[in-house]
C-alpha cells in the first residue's frame, strides 16, 4: 500500500502565530500543470521549524511527496534544510512499492531554496558589524559600493548560489542600489522575495536608510 493515500499535512497558515514566523515557498511549472506552496511556521530566531503545511496542484505523486516532506521538515532546525540535497530527498522520499521522480525531486529542491533564501541571518544588535551605519552616510559612491559587496559576498550570494542564482550590483545612487539577478534567478518566480531578504540585509547590516531595486532588464 502506498503511504500517500492518507495526507497529514494539507493545508495553509492565514497568518504568523504567537512567538512563529510564517515563511511561504513555492513553485509552479505550467507545462506539466503543477504549483506547490509550502507554509513554514519557524521560530522567531528562524532556527527552528515549528509546523508546516501544504497546498498543491499536480499528481499524485506530487501530493504524497509534498506531504512526506512536511513531516520531516517539522520539528527540524534551519541548519538542517541547509544539509538537504537532491539525492537526499529521492532517498527519503522513495519508498519500497515507488521510486520518486527525478523532476519532483528537483522541483521539490527548487522550493526548499526559496524558503532558504528568506532564513538569511538577522542582524544581532549586540554584535559590532563592520561597516557601520555611521560610515554608510558619509561614504563616497565607491565605498558604499564596497559595503555593499562585502555583504552580499558574506550573507547573500551563499544561499543564491546554491540554487545556481546570482547577483551583482550595477548601479548606486545615495541610499539606492540597483542589482541585476543572473543565472537560475532571471525570470524566477521568487525573485520578488529574494529581493525584499537582499534589501533586509542590507539594511540590517549596513543601514536602515538603504532600498534595493532590480534593473528592469534582469527580470
Amino acid at each position: 500500500m502506498i503511504p500517500f493515500l492518507s495526507f497529514q499535512h494539507v493545508g495553509f497558515f492565514a497568518s504568523e502565530k504567537q512567538n512563529a514566523i510564517l515563511i511561504r515557498g513555492w513553485e509552479k511549472d505550467i507545462s506539466k500543470g503543477w504549483a506547490l506552496c509550502l507554509y513554514v511556521l519557524c521560530s522567531e530566531s528562524k532556527k527552528e521549524i515549528v509546523d508546516v503545511k501544504f497546498q498543491v496542484f499536480g499528481p499524485i505523486l506530487l501530493i504524497g511527496c509534498a506531504d512526506l516532506l512536511c513531516a520531516w521538515m517539522k520539528g527540524k532546525s534551519i541548519s538542517q534544510l541547509y544539509t538537504i540535497s537532491p539525492s537526499f530527498l529521492s532517498d527519503h522520499l522513495s519508498t519500497e512499492s515507488l521510486e520518486v521522480d527525478e523532476k519532483v525531486v528537483d522541483f521539490l529542491f527548487l522550493i526548499i531554496r526559496r524558503i532558504l533564501i528568506q532564513c538569511l541571518p538577522e542582524r544581532e544588535e549586540e554584535k559590532s558589524f563592520s561597516p557601520s551605519s555611521e560610515e554608510w552616510k558619509g561614504a563616497s559612491l565607491e565605498r558604499k559600493k564596497e559595503m555593499v559587496e562585502e555583504i552580499l559576498d558574506k550573507e547573500v550570494r551563499p544561499y543564491i548560489s546554491m540554487d545556481q542564482g546570482g547577483v551583482q550590483v550595477v548601479y548606486m545612487e545615495k541610499d539606492e542600489v540597483t542589482i541585476i539577478y543572473e543565472g537560475a534567478c532571471v525570470g524566477c518566480s521568487g525573485a520578488g522575495n529574494t529581493l525584499l531578504s537582499i534589501e533586509r540585509v542590507l539594511q540590517q547590516y549596513i543601514h536602515p536608510d538603504i532600498r534595493v531595486k532590480v534593473q528592469e532588464t534582469s527580470f
